[in-house]
């Protein structure tokens, strides 16, 4: 009779930590939701992906313009991205692949330093979807997107031919303003 009576304080216990960490989990989400600025200011911005599983927040670093199309440029702890996203994407239609024509990551992470690169050419498809939620005439872009970049084959600065053979970049958001 004690061992039942204990498991039930026990199990009672474990009900309540369970649904304090749950609460706890959704403030954090809750927080994480109000601390992106989805009307960033000129020059600003931000572009949060999973790389290989790995959440990591970037932070808008500006853009150039090329024969291609503008190409923005964000910086994280371990990672600089420059990408070109494809002239012919529309508010509210999702677009496969080519949605973006041009990625580039070098990476300073451990487990995957080194360059990686991906470019829609003759030959070559870029693996990417994205879906642009709001593009304005003052230069706001907001979507979120999902793309494979494979290895560089060269190298860039510091930066060897990567070590693994493609980073997974998924679940990917941005807001940026130019």
């Amino acid at each position: 009779m004690k061992k039942i009576v204990a498991m039930l304080a026990m199990a009672s216990m474990l009900a309540g930590s369970c649904s304090v960490m749950a609460a706890e989990i959704e403030t954090k989400a809750e927080a994480t939701d109000a601390e992106r600025n989805y009307s960033p200011e000129s020059g600003t911005g931000w572009m949060y992906a999973d790389i290989n599983g790995e959440h990591v927040e970037f932070e808008f670093a500006g853009f150039g313009k090329g024969l291609t199309g503008h190409t923005y440029n964000f910086k994280a702890e371990e990672y600089d991205l420059a990408v070109t996203f494809n002239k012919e994407l529309e508010v509210g239609t999702q677009m496969d692949e080519n949605s973006i024509i041009q990625i580039e990551l070098m990476s300073r992470d451990e487990a995957t330093s080194g360059y990686y690169f991906a470019k829609k050419t003759v030959r070559e498809n870029v693996d990417s979807t994205v879906i642009l939620d709001q593009k304005t005439e003052e230069g706001l872009m907001q979507g979120e997107f999902d793309v494979t970049v494979l290895s560089g084959n060269r190298y860039v600065g510091d930066a060897r031919p990567g070590m693994l053979p493609e980073l997974e970049i998924s679940n990917g958001e941005f807001c940026f303003c130019e």
